[in-house]
C-alpha cells in the first residue's frame, strides 16, 4: 500500500515515574516518538495505522491541541497521539505528550527545551556541532543507570535467592556506569558515501568503578 513520506524523526525518553500506590501500579513511561510528514495527505495514512491499532479510543484536548489515546490491550498502559503542525507525535505518557505540546506552542518554562539544555549544547560543541541532514543522540547515562539500579534492587528484593540477587546488584554497581553524566553523538552520510560520526562522553573520573 501507500507508504509514508517522512522528514525528521525523533525518539525521546523523557522520564520514568515509579508507581506510588496500589491503585496506580504501573510506572509512567515518558517514551515519545515524532515523525515529520512532508506531504500533509500522509496524515491520513498514519491515522489509518492508528485506527488499526487495537483498543478503545478516547479523545481529549490540551492547550487547544486535539489528541487521541488508546489503552494497550491486556495492560493498564496507554498510548497517545497528536499532530503538531506537520509532525505526528506518539507517546506512552500523557504528561510527556503535554510537555511536547507546551514546547511546540512556546508555553513551556524557559530553559525546558533540549536545545536550551547546557549539557546538550556542551555535547554538540565538543562534537563539532550538529550536521544538516544527519542524526544527533543525547543520553543522560547517569540518570538512566539510576533508574536501572532501582529496578534491579526491586527485583533483588523479590528474588527467591537473595544471596545471588545481591551479588548481581553489587556487580552492576561496580561498573560505575552512573559516573557517566551524559553521552552523545552526531552522524551523517558524507559526500563519499560513508557515515561520519563523532561520539562524546562526560565522565566523573573521581567516581569508583571500572570506568
Amino acid at each position: 500500500g501507500e507508504g509514508l513520506n517522512v522528514g525528521q524523526v525523533f525518539l525521546a525518553f523523557t522520564h520514568l515515574t515509579m508507581p506510588t500506590s496500589a491503585e496506580n501500579p504501573m510506572p509512567d513511561v515518558g517514551l515519545v516518538a515524532g515523525i515529520q510528514l512532508f506531504d500533509a495527505s500522509q496524515t491520513e495514512v498514519l491515522k489509518g495505522l492508528w485506527g488499526a491499532f487495537p483498543g478503545e479510543e478516547a479523545r481529549g484536548n490540551y492547550g487547544g491541541v486535539n489528541y487521541a489515546a488508546k489503552v494497550i490491550p491486556d495492560t493498564p498502559m496507554s498510548v497517545h497521539m497528536a499532530f503538531l503542525g506537520d509532525t505526528a507525535v506518539v507517546s506512552m505518557s500523557a504528561d510527556a505528550l503535554m510537555g511536547i505540546i507546551d514546547r511546540f506552542q512556546g508555553t513551556a518554562p524557559e530553559g525546558s527545551t533540549l536545545a536550551e539544555d547546557a549539557d546538550y549544547k556542551a555535547m554538540l560543541a565538543a562534537a563539532g556541532g550538529s550536521i544538516s541532514g544527519g542524526t544527533t543522540s543525547f543520553i543522560r547515562v547517569g540518570q538512566m543507570m539510576g533508574v536501572a539500579q532501582q529496578f534491579i534492587a526491586m527485583a533483588a528484593a523479590e528474588s527467591p535467592d537473595p544471596g545471588m540477587a545481591q551479588i548481581l546488584v553489587g556487580l552492576f554497581d561496580s561498573l560505575g556506569l552512573d559516573a557517566v553524566r551524559v553521552a552523545g553523538s552526531t552522524a551523517a552520510v558524507g559526500s563519499d558515501g560513508l557515515i561520519h560520526s563523532t561520539s562524546v562522553m562526560s565522565i566523573d573520573s573521581s567516581a569508583p568503578g571500572l570506568l
